[in-house]
């Protein structure tokens, strides 16, 4: 059986589970053709403690500028996030 892009978030209890104290940064492009947007939404609302960015000049490669800026951007918001638990 073929596998399924959309699918992949089939057992939302367990990645709630699983994903409920880890912080976390999504990033989607909003013309990404690859993966779909929705799975960037449901996997926002079962991961509570994440953030998503859409980035509206984006699609699905990393090399483009927005996307650049966006994940840096992200990095940076991660960074100061575990500042004080790592002394950084």
């Amino acid at each position: 059986m073929k596998s399924n892009r959309r699918d992949f978030l089939r057992d939302s209890a367990l990645l709630s589970a699983s994903l409920a104290a880890v912080p976390g940064i999504l990033v989607h492009g909003r013309f990404d053709c690859i993966a779909p947007m929705d799975n960037s939404h449901m996997l926002r609302r079962v991961w509570t403690n994440a953030q998503l960015f859409i980035v509206r000049e984006a699609g699905h490669t990393a090399t483009e500028p927005a996307m650049i800026d966006a994940l840096i951007r992200a990095t940076r918001d991660m960074a100061l996030r575990f500042e004080a638990d790592f002394d950084v």
